[in-house]
C-alpha cells in the first residue's frame, strides 16, 4: 500500500504538525503552572503552620519541613 505524496499531503501534514506542538506545548504550559502553584501552596502551609504553632515549637516544624 503506497501512500501519494503531494502538495496538499504535505501542506495537511505540515497543518497537523503545527497544530501539535501548540498543543504540546498548552499542555507543557498548564503543567508548568500545577507544579509552581503546588509548591507556592507547600510553602503558604508551612507558612500557616508556623505561625499557628506556639513559639518553642514552629522551628521545629520549620526544621521537618527543610
Amino acid at each position: 500500500m503506497s501512500i501519494k505524496r503531494d502538495e496538499t499531503y504535505e501542506e495537511k501534514l505540515k497543518e497537523h504538525m503545527d497544530d501539535v506542538r501548540r498543543w504540546a506545548s498548552y499542555r507543557g504550559q498548564t503543567l508548568s503552572r500545577t507544579v509552581r502553584g503546588m509548591m507556592y501552596y507547600r510553602d503558604a502551609l508551612v507558612l500557616q503552620c508556623f505561625l499557628d504553632m506556639p513559639e518553642d515549637q514552629g522551628w521545629l516544624l520549620l526544621d521537618v519541613f527543610d
